[in-house]
């Protein structure tokens, strides 16, 4: 099993974490790059939310497993929030037998690899690889931004992804 993830804020701080055998990533791969606005290196729903619910449907149709991981920031910084959501994701991962893990890269790669190492050590599971990656060179990275930001943005959005996310609250 691998997983990919990404994390939204929208008054939470949300982590989404979705988890698709290896035979299925090709035909997942194939699947978003069609959802892709033309000349378009990626779907990224801050710049797609015109077609939001074309996307959404799309992303839906897959039947993939998803987790979301959702911390109230509460006057907490949004790295702490980030922390606690990594560390509760990568403890579920190891349970689900996850493999491989694919993170959006941004400027907290140092930090998410030492929260994930840390919580990899004390869960009872074999652990697995991680790394960061950009979302142009990974489509399956393109799948937690949409569930996240729908979820996030609620309404009829969030009623589209709510069959396809596992809601963890993280404290």
């Amino acid at each position: 099993m691998h997983a990919f993830a990404d994390e939204s804020r929208r008054g939470d701080y949300l982590v989404c974490a979705v988890t698709i055998a290896p035979s299925d990533l090709d035909s997942a791969r194939k699947a978003l790059k069609s959802l892709r606005a033309p000349r378009s290196a990626r779907i990224h729903m801050s710049h797609d939310s015109r077609r939001a619910s074309q996307i959404i449907r799309g992303v839906v149709a897959l039947d993939l497993q998803a987790h979301l991981y959702v911390v109230d920031l509460g006057g907490r910084s949004e790295r702490h929030a980030r922390d606690r959501a990594l560390a509760a994701m990568a403890t579920d991962l190891d349970a689900l037998h996850v493999r491989q893990l694919w993170l959006e890269s941004c400027d907290q790669d140092r930090r998410d690899r030492e929260v994930i190492r840390t919580a990899l050590a004390t869960s009872p599971g074999a652990g697995f690889a991680y790394r960061h990656t950009a979302p142009t060179s990974e489509p399956m990275l393109w799948v937690p931004d949409v569930l996240a930001w729908a979820w996030g943005k609620g309404g009829h959005h969030r009623k589209a992804v709510a069959d396809t996310l596992e809601i963890h609250t993280v404290s």
